[in-house]
């Protein structure tokens, strides 16, 4: 009962829907295990934990003398900094609750569970896709309506973000699953769960055609890292096991083809209109030199304030609210506009620390230290397209990967220490 809960309070972390437009289910769930953890079960605070928190604390209260200097007309990145910081705490007051509950298989059980929850909104994806009802009772109960432009393919139902409220950032989450996958099977070879996570590998493979080409670029850069890092020598020098390994592949692969032929004829036309030719945009990329529809798009939205206090400090602009619309989607420059290099420097600090954290959990535990550090790293790069430093969904998973990291480099010390 208490593993079901677990799963439970993982899957409504990770992809807790918007309760009001400022509260979201989120939240709910980082604010009820804090009380639970800090409370009631008072941990020791491993001082990484605490350098985070102190972090995400002082980008908080940047932003917001930021946004009070200009009137207070536009929140939108002071509230993301506080929703960061508690979202935090709340993802370390979760991994808490697998050390105590699973003692040290808990980065195990944090990673199964992960992996289980973004399987599960692969489902919730397919079956909307299929589904124009279910796809509307979704969108009621998210209010998915009132975030999204109801012209955009969200509300066409050619792309499905799920619980969500984003594609490109939807495409990356659903990617983590396939990133944690090697890891997970490691543990399970000779599993009943071997299959189970095998078949949902292919169903978030297909999410994420539903949801955005961005997570299918990402997979195409990432998990070959994942596989060649995460992997100790005599794994990766098994070359008669890699043969045969290849050769499952191949018929895996034949099966699926003609599998996808014959399933193909039953999805919606605008499946191959629409969600194929989108998707031929990553062969593209690598084939035109980086040059896409979306890429050449993206290039005209760089370029950077004019004034040198904006640049330096910011002027609270999200440039999406009150204060006026700024023509660029690229992160960084949105970033830029609304806290300046400055508050652009202490966020990245929190990514760059987290990173260097995963770096020294990599003699501990090497494959969950890759996927932390391509996890983190995948928000950097997506950054470059759209916002994407402490978004909703994507921060709740890195929260409870470099809480795993820490926690899994503290019981080392700890036990050191005994």
């Amino acid at each position: 009962m208490a593993n079901l809960m677990l799963f439970f309070i993982t899957f409504l972390f990770i992809f807790g829907w918007k309760i009001t437009d400022s509260l979201d289910i989120i939240f709910l769930i980082s604010c009820v295990t804090s009380f639970i953890t800090l409370i009631i079960l008072r941990p020791t605070f491993p001082k990484l934990i605490a350098i985070i928190i102190s972090l995400l604390l002082v980008i908080s209260l940047y932003s917001g003398v930021i946004v009070i200097l200009h009137g207070a007309a536009d929140e939108q990145i002071f509230l993301r900094s506080v929703r960061s910081m508690i979202n935090f705490i709340g993802g370390f007051s979760i991994a808490y609750l697998y050390v105590r509950k699973f003692g040290e298989k808990f980065s195990f059980q944090i990673s199964h569970h992960i992996f289980l929850s973004i399987g599960l909104h692969a489902v919730i994806i397919l079956l909307m896709y299929l589904n124009d009802t279910l796809r509307n009772l979704v969108y009621e109960l998210a209010s998915t309506m009132n975030v999204v432009n109801d012209t955009t393919p969200i509300a066409l139902g050619y792309r499905i973000p799920g619980l969500t409220y984003g594609l490109s950032t939807t495409s990356v989450v659903q990617m983590v699953g396939l990133l944690l996958l090697p890891y997970l099977l490691q543990h399970v070879n000779k599993s009943v769960w071997k299959p189970v996570y095998l078949f949902s590998a292919v169903l978030i493979v297909i999410s994420i055609f539903l949801t955005g080409r961005t997570g299918l670029l990402f997979l195409v850069i990432l998990f070959p890292l994942a596989m060649l890092f995460g992997n100790s020598k005599k794994e990766r020098m098994n070359i008669v096991r890699s043969a045969f390994s290849f050769l499952k592949i191949g018929v895996v692969g034949a099966l699926l083809y003609f599998s996808f032929s014959f399933l193909i004829k039953f999805l919606p036309a605008y499946f191959q209109e629409y969600t194929i030719a989108k998707a031929g945009e990553v062969t593209q990329f690598f084939t035109n030199s980086g040059n896409t529809e979306t890429t050449v798009a993206i290039k005209s939205m760089y370029f950077l304030p004019t004034d040198a206090l904006t640049f330096m400090f910011g002027s609270s602009n999200s440039g999406r609210g009150d204060l006026g619309y700024i023509p660029s989607d690229v992160g960084f420059i949105l970033l830029i506009f609304s806290i300046g290099i400055i508050g652009l420097i202490i966020m990245l600090s929190v990514y760059l620390l987290s990173m260097n954290i995963a770096l020294k959990t990599y003699f501990l535990d090497k494959k969950i230290a890759v996927v932390t550090l391509l996890v983190l790293l995948s928000s950097l790069m997506l950054n470059f397209k759209e916002v994407a430093l402490f978004t909703r969904n994507q921060w709740s998973i890195q929260s409870l990967l470099i809480c795993t990291c820490i926690y899994i480099v503290y019981m080392q010390r700890e036990w050191k220490k005994s």
